[in-house]
């Protein structure tokens, strides 16, 4: 059962009750190799919600990370060097390496506050289990790239179009049943056609990726930023009213202004035009936000660009300039994607 999972969560449940049945009582720390470091995904018991990651730098799991062996320490109380970061008293360690083929996945350490916690048969029989770990933890990792990929845009790593009209149409759906603010973005990179013929296509992709990271450092957390179409990007602003919608674009549009994105031909600057929309009762679905948004987004092209318009208004809207105002709700990003996510 352990081989076949496909459950990151779930492999990790599986290894923990293996090892509580041939070690009891001992503390089991799991984590996970990611592209920032080793998260920890069990620390005595499962870690779910807001991940840590950490640094094993001048740690005994480093060794046995970097050495790709378990390592076993019977008696570390003369040791003056940690087996985790962590705040543990720890007598005793098994560091055991979650490796399939070439490839480091993560590492399973079983601590114990005592000395000799462990006979060498349950090494031996404890070392079996998380090589089948590793092999569906593998398989685990390549089903959720896999996923990850239908879900975001290969270019930018945002959220793509599918996914987010998706998303959009659920909250489209929650501001009909319970009248919760909802506003959406359109922005669009002003003269982009010119940027790729005169910086390639090349330099395009890079401004593209720029913009992007724009998009995911002004926005709030828990507001959604995806990759529309071509150089079309989608802010989807749940809970945020159009005050609070206008500055966050108002923001986004003036770092844009600011920003230089490097080429081989020297910086490329480029500005953006914005539509801004929200959510009312006379809406029918998400269309209709979609065509207003669209509708502002052909307003601030046609008065001149490098503006943001709101949909229905000509002028700006008069809106006091404190910070956007808080969330009412605590779900970041990471969060409504993974409430919307697909199903396997």
């Amino acid at each position: 059962r352990l081989v076949t999972s496909l459950d990151i969560m779930a492999i990790v449940k599986m290894v923990s009750d293996a090892v509580e049945r041939l070690a009891p009582g001992n503390d089991l720390y799991i984590l996970i190799k990611g592209p920032g470091g080793f998260t920890l995904a069990y620390d005595r018991a499962p870690v779910d919600e807001a991940r840590q990651v950490l640094s094993l730098e001048g740690t005994l799991t480093e060794m046995a990370v970097s050495d790709r062996e378990h390592k076993y320490f019977s008696n570390l109380l003369d040791y003056s060097v940690p087996v985790l970061p962590l705040e543990a008293a720890i007598a005793s360690a098994l560091m055991l390496p979650l490796q399939y083929e070439e490839e480091m996945l993560g590492v399973a350490v079983l601590a114990s506050a005592q000395v000799d916690m462990l006979r060498p048969k349950q090494v031996d029989s404890l070392r079996v289990i998380t090589d089948q770990a590793a092999i569906s933890l593998k398989n685990a990792l390549f089903h959720a790239d896999i996923k990850a990929r239908a879900l975001t845009d290969g270019l930018t790593g945002l959220c793509n179009h599918k996914h987010f009209k998706s998303i959009l149409s659920k909250e489209v759906k929650r501001y009909q049943e319970g009248m919760n603010p909802l506003a959406l973005l359109i922005v669009d990179v002003d003269h982009f056609k010119k940027v790729n013929d005169t910086y390639g296509h090349q330099a395009g992709d890079e401004v593209l990726r720029g913009v992007a990271e724009v998009l995911r450092s002004t926005v709030r957390e828990g507001d959604l930023p995806a990759r529309y179409g071509g150089e079309e990007f989608g802010v989807l602003m749940a809970d945020s009213d159009q005050a609070g919608a206008y500055l966050i674009a108002e923001r986004i549009r003036q770092t844009m202004e600011g920003t230089s994105f490097p080429s081989r031909s020297g910086p490329i600057k480029v500005t953006v035009s914005i539509g801004l929309a929200s959510c009312t009762m006379d809406m029918k679905g998400p269309s209709d936000l979609v065509e207003r948004a669209d509708q502002a987004l052909y307003q601030a092209k046609a008065k001149g660009r490098n503006q943001t318009v709101v949909a229905g208004t000509v002028m700006e809207p008069e809106v006091k300039r404190p910070e956007p105002p808080k969330r009412r709700r605590t779900e970041s990003a990471e969060a409504l994607l993974k409430k919307y996510r697909p199903k396997a």
